[in-house]
C-alpha cells in the first residue's frame, strides 16, 4: 500500500458536524431529540468503543493486511454511517479514502473523528438546554 500524501477528495468546506439534513420545521415539537437519533455513533461504552470507533479500527486492519475490498467496505461503512450522524467532514474524507488508502489519511480520520465527537458534544449540550428552556 502506498503510504504517501492521501488523494483522497475531502471536501475541506464540509462542516465538521453538520445537522441541516435533519431540519425540522420551526414549531413542530418532537418526542425524541436528534441527539438520541445519533449519540450511537458518538457514544463511548465503558471499554471506550463506539461506534466511529470500531469502523476505525477495522479500517485500520483492512489497510494493515493490504486487502483492498475490505478497505472499501470499511470506507462505505464509515462514510454512510458519519454522514448520518451528521459528521460531514468524516463522511467525505472517508469516500475518498478506498482510492487513494494511506497511513496518513488514516491519522487524518482519526483527527476527524475527534473533532466530531467534541462537535457532537456541544451539540448535545444545546439541545439539552433548549429541551430545558421549553419545560
Amino acid at each position: 500500500m502506498d503510504d504517501g500524501p492521501s488523494a483522497a477528495t475531502s471536501d475541506s468546506l464540509a462542516p465538521v458536524f453538520d445537522m441541516s439534513m435533519y431540519a425540522i420545521e420551526p414549531g413542530v415539537q418532537m418526542d425524541i431529540s436528534l441527539a438520541s437519533v445519533i449519540a450511537p455513533f458518538y457514544a463511548i461504552d465503558g471499554d471506550g468503543v463506539d461506534c466511529g470507533v470500531v469502523l476505525m479500527r477495522e479500517l485500520e486492519a483492512a489497510y494493515a493486511a493490504g486487502d483492498g475490498r475490505r478497505i472499501s467496505v470499511a470506507a462505505h461503512a464509515l462514510k454512510g454511517v458519519a454522514g448520518t450522524a451528521g459528521a460531514a467532514r468524516l463522511s467525505a474524507e472517508a469516500n475518498g479514502f478506498s482510492s487513494a488508502p494511506s497511513s496518513e489519511s488514516i491519522t487524518k480520520l482519526w483527527e476527524m473523528l475527534a473533532e466530531a465527537r467534541a462537535a457532537f458534544a456541544l451539540f448535545e449540550a444545546d439541545e439539552v438546554a433548549g429541551q430545558s428552556a421549553r419545560s
